[in-house]
């Protein structure tokens, strides 16, 4: 059973808290921004599970992420998550 999971955050705290809440459940990968994360996916090591992203980060943001990863893996499963409160970022995912 694939246990990996890529968290994509651009606040390393948010990272860390994701990463000890994980801690014994899952493989986890910690991404600070959409490139690291989508060089972890294409390194060519195993694919992962699930990707969480944070919908608003520099360079693309989650929705963007997650439309690329799909695109290239639809198997694995996609989460987005924001804090933002408008209806439409929620439509948009």
């Amino acid at each position: 059973m694939n246990r990996r999971v890529l968290i994509v955050d651009d606040d390393p705290v948010v990272l860390g808290l994701y990463e000890r809440a994980l801690r014994g459940f899952a493989e986890v990968t910690l991404a600070e921004n959409p490139r690291t994360a989508l060089a972890a996916l294409f390194s060519g090591g195993a694919e992962f599970a699930v990707v969480v992203a944070d919908m608003h980060m520099p360079m693309l943001n989650g929705l963007q992420l997650l439309i690329e990863i799909g695109r290239r893996c639809p198997d694995t499963l996609r989460i987005m998550i924001t804090s933002a409160e408008d209806q439409k970022t929620a439509v948009d995912a």
